[in-house]
């Protein structure tokens, strides 16, 4: 205890023991004063001939009951003083609560909008490979119906023009089977094959992120840079030619058999790019956010929100009596005593119950809480 403030306390102490003497002996003279009252009205009057004294006792006994209290009054309010000082941190420290609190409310807002926008910009990046890989599927069931149906039209146009098991007219020329086929490798080359990255008009994604994107997704196909395709090309149309000779021998019957190859592969090639969408759009929808958000998200509630005027008091009951069935079970007052504050307060109630809850000239207002 440091001595500057023994004097202090010694005061303190001094009044104290002062007070609880004045305090003991008030109690005790009170508590008589008391009882002499109570025995006054004990003793009930029972003939007609007394009620004059008996009222003149009543406002005896009431003015006495009356100083009684003002008494004491005096006696206690004498430690109001006292403890409105024991209060008073109490309420300076709730009165800085507010100040903090909004700024809490404030940044929580922030890092909303933030993660907010951040989750666009996922969702964006998302979109774009999505968008990427199906192109890559499409463009890919794309070329091989192209080459299917080039295969299968030189074959037929072969077998129609052909003049022996070996040699087929093209023109002015009579060219043998291996030098025909030759002749059609050449009308393709790579770059028909080449898979080249789409337009896609971003909001969020830079060029340098939309790239990148683009580049991961080359490395993931191996059909982007037409390599494959083209030996597909190739080898599909040899593998078609192989046996010439025989298809000769009943041309029409090949080419039939040939056109209904095709459509089936054409279709199985359809199918086949729809499946590769539907799980490249689950693969890019099925990565974890790696930064989850260890913010507790803030409180909204609904409140009334309008001016105290006997216009808006009227609204208030107008819309609380129309609403009735809505906001009954909102009532927690006596019902003979219900305010237009605890209508307004039902209405907000079942606002924050149902976001949709409308009331023409009901205005709402959302109070943020952490």
């Amino acid at each position: 205890m440091e001595t500057n403030n023994l004097p202090e306390v010694t005061k303190k102490q001094n009044a104290f023991a002062s007070y609880a003497v004045e305090s003991h002996n008030l109690l005790e003279s009170l508590k008589q004063r008391a009882v002499h009252v109570i025995v006054k009205l004990s003793n009930f009057p029972t003939n007609i001939n007394e009620i004059a004294d008996s009222e003149k006792t009543l406002k005896e006994c009431k003015a006495e009951i009356n100083a009684i209290k003002s008494d004491r009054l005096a006696q206690t309010s004498k430690l109001d003083k006292f403890f409105e000082n024991f209060m008073a941190p109490e309420k300076q420290s709730l009165a800085a609560l507010p100040g903090y609190e909004q700024a809490i409310i404030k940044l929580k807002n922030e890092k909303s909008l933030a993660d907010s926008l951040q989750a666009n910009k996922d969702a964006e990046l998302k979109k774009i490979k999505e968008t990427f890989l199906v192109h890559i599927n499409n463009t890919k069931a794309s070329h091989e119906q192209v080459i299917i149906d080039y295969v299968t039209n030189r074959y037929a146009y072969a077998l129609k023009h052909a003049k022996s098991a070996s040699e087929i007219q093209v023109g002015e020329d009579l060219l043998t089977v291996d030098n025909y086929v030759s002749k059609c490798q050449y009308t393709k080359k790579l770059s028909d094959f080449v898979i080249t990255k789409p337009n896609f008009t971003a909001k969020y994604a830079t060029d340098e992120q939309i790239n990148q994107i683009w580049s991961e997704c080359e490395k993931e196909s191996i059909y982007v840079d037409g390599k494959l395709m083209m030996g597909k090309f190739e080898g599909d149309l040899k593998d078609k030619f192989k046996y010439f000779s025989v298809a000769y021998k009943d041309a029409e019957r090949a080419i039939a058999h040939s056109e209904k190859t095709a459509n089936e592969a054409k279709n199985q090639a359809t199918i086949q790019a729809e499946q590769m969408n539907v799980g490249a759009k689950l693969s890019v929808n099925a990565s974890v956010l790696e930064n989850v958000p260890d913010t507790k998200a803030l409180k909204e509630k609904f409140d009334i929100d309008m001016e105290s005027s006997e216009k808006s008091a009227l609204t208030i009951m107008v819309a609380f009596a129309t609403n009735i069935d809505k906001v009954r079970n909102k009532v927690k007052a006596d019902w003979m005593k219900l305010s237009v504050a605890q209508m307004g307060a039902a209405l907000a109630a079942t606002k924050n119950d149902d976001n949709k809850f409308e009331v023409t000239g009901i205005n709402f207002k959302v109070i943020q809480k952490l």
